[in-house]
């Protein structure tokens, strides 16, 4: 009963943050380039989350690995970024935040597939947004982590550690998670 509520909780809050992050990303985007460039910058990534979504819902086997490999290539984004930092900067400055975004965008996904898979969504999401900061403490502080990424990864933090709460709630009613004592076979 608590890993459903905690699902809840976490599907909740990211529907509230999703809509807030996408309004404001959607607004940003039509303000500066405008237009069709507008349209077809906001389709390039509102696209691929809504398909990816109805895959974690529908297919979440799948989901898991088509997730796995889009955080994967996410976070060596961020190790590229920690290496040069200066060619993200200026890439960055030509074409928007994309490192936060990518984040967004895998995020509502990974909690989509946080209903059916809990513990791997969590693990996942927690992963992706750390890695960020953890690079950029390993970097020297080499202009990793941007002002936008952090204010996308700290409500999702949350959202990550409510699901890996669910996820470990269900694994011990299912007996899955068991631990045990070396030499504790013949007590009892």
């Amino acid at each position: 009963m608590t890993g459903l509520i905690l699902k809840r909780i976490a599907l909740g809050l990211t529907v509230f943050f999703g809509f807030f992050a996408g309004a404001f990303i959607i607004g940003e985007t039509f303000a500066d380039p405008g237009g069709w460039r507008a349209v077809g910058l906001v389709a390039l990534w509102l696209v691929p989350l809504l398909i990816v979504a109805g895959l974690a819902w529908w297919l979440p086997t799948v989901a898991e690995w088509v997730i796995g490999v889009a955080v994967t290539l996410t976070i060596s984004t961020f190790v590229w970024a920690a290496v040069d930092s200066q060619a993200w900067r200026s890439f960055e400055s030509g074409h928007g935040p994309v490192r936060a975004i990518a984040i967004f965008c895998l995020s509502i996904p990974i909690v989509v597939l946080g209903w059916h898979r809990p513990l791997f969504a969590g693990v996942t999401l927690a992963a992706l947004v750390l890695s960020p900061f953890f690079l950029l403490i390993f970097s020297g502080g080499a202009g990793v982590a941007q002002v936008s990424v952090g204010m996308i990864c700290a409500p999702l933090l949350i959202v990550a550690l409510l699901l890996v709460m669910a996820g470990l709630d269900e694994r011990g009613k299912d007996g899955q998670l068991t631990v045990e004592r070396p030499g504790a076979e013949g007590r009892g």
